[in-house]
């Protein structure tokens, strides 16, 4: 019923959420992810440093999560446009706003489930930190700024979700191979914000809020402005007197054979 939903109102969501092995992986490493973090949690009896530890392992579980949504992006135009199904969507009426909302909808509704599953599961452990922190006599700063880091943490890493999704996608289009563009997507959603933790920890969080809405800003503008153009340059273009269309080196190299006659 809800795949029917889906091809009634913008079949590229139907398209892009055919596969649903693509689970597998991410719900094995969230129970592994969310294993450790409560192994720590026990070994240490509750202690802060438990907590310390145990939020690190969070965070890094959200860091994998979004490297695998990464990568998932970066593959569905490469993909598409190989398969020959990304000429087909430009041939019909389908607009190309349509195209790129139901592949960003298609990798929301891959990854929405495990997402609300690890925020159940945070919440959870900063619960019981709470809790516990409350029964040994913890101080309010104790308590509160490992929450208030916490919380920034989480709210950054959902944010980096929609980041790598449209930066994702708009980098394997416009990339040669699917690898450069996930290392690339990567790289500057992920790595570089991190690195810059280090340089100014105080404004982190305004730099990392800044970053995702600049980079979902542009790479969603430029997938529903170029992706046309960036598709067609594969065969060839229009010459420069203005009318007829000529192919490139790349794209001759790309045609089958003919047999001779």
């Amino acid at each position: 019923m809800v795949r029917r939903r889906l091809l009634d109102g913008n079949p590229v969501v139907w398209l892009a959420s055919r596969d649903e092995q693509r689970h597998v992986f991410i719900w094995t490493f969230l129970i592994c992810g969310s294993a450790v973090a409560m192994a720590a949690w026990l070994v240490t009896d509750g202690a802060q440093a438990g907590g310390m530890a145990m939020l690190a392992v969070l965070i890094l579980v959200h860091m994998v999560l979004s490297m695998w949504v990464a990568s998932e992006a970066c593959a569905v135009f490469p993909s598409a446009r190989d398969s020959g199904s990304l000429e087909l969507l430009l041939s019909t009426p389908i607009t190309v706003r349509q195209i790129v909302d139901g592949h960003i909808r298609g990798l929301t509704r891959l990854v929405q489930r495990p997402l609300m599953a690890l925020l159940v599961v945070d919440g959870v452990f900063l619960t019981a930190y709470v809790v516990r922190g409350a029964a040994l006599g913890w101080t309010a700063d104790n308590l509160l700024l490992p929450l208030l880091v916490a919380g920034i943490c989480v709210a950054v890493s959902v944010m980096d979700l929609f980041a790598v999704t449209r930066y994702g996608l708009w980098a394997g289009l416009v990339s040669k191979k699917t690898g450069w563009a996930v290392s690339k997507t990567i790289l500057i959603v992920l790595v570089i914000p991190v690195i810059a933790v280090f340089c100014c920890r105080a404004a982190w969080p305004v730099v990392a809020v800044c970053k995702n809405l600049i980079l979902i800003t542009y790479a969603q503008q430029q997938l529903r402005s170029k992706l046309r153009s960036q598709l067609t340059e594969r065969y060839g273009g229009l010459d420069g007197s203005g009318g007829s269309w000529i192919f490139s080196q790349r794209a001759e190299s790309e045609l089958p054979p003919v047999l001779p006659r």
